[in-house]
């Protein structure tokens, strides 16, 4: 398995969720976004799991890690849709927070 490959590092990430092993799933997330800090879907995924977990900082800080790693990207359709799915948590995100001003 080669470690750089972040479609197949998504993969094993929704096959922890799916097995409620959530724990093990936010380690190789995190280790996945350290091993390529440049594939900011992954760091969509890790913050959709934070949420999901209730921690609702985490989610926070990664989604706007990711928003940051996009401002050095050039943007095309699929890096702009990536940014409208990860606006979208982040409303998610503050509204289950109870932050309903930055939602």
């Amino acid at each position: 398995m080669d470690p750089n490959d972040a479609d197949l590092a998504s993969k094993i990430g929704q096959a922890l969720v799916t097995t409620h092993d959530y724990n093990k799933a936010v380690v190789y997330y995190r280790n996945a976004v350290a091993s390529d800090p440049n594939k900011t879907f992954l760091r969509h995924d890790l913050a959709h799991l934070y949420w999901r977990l209730g921690s609702y900082d985490k989610a926070e800080q990664t989604l706007k890690e990711a928003f940051n790693q996009r401002k050095q990207q050039v943007e095309d359709v699929a890096g702009t849709m990536d940014k409208v799915k990860s606006m979208l948590l982040l409303a998610k995100v503050h509204k289950s927070a109870s932050d309903m001003k930055s939602a």
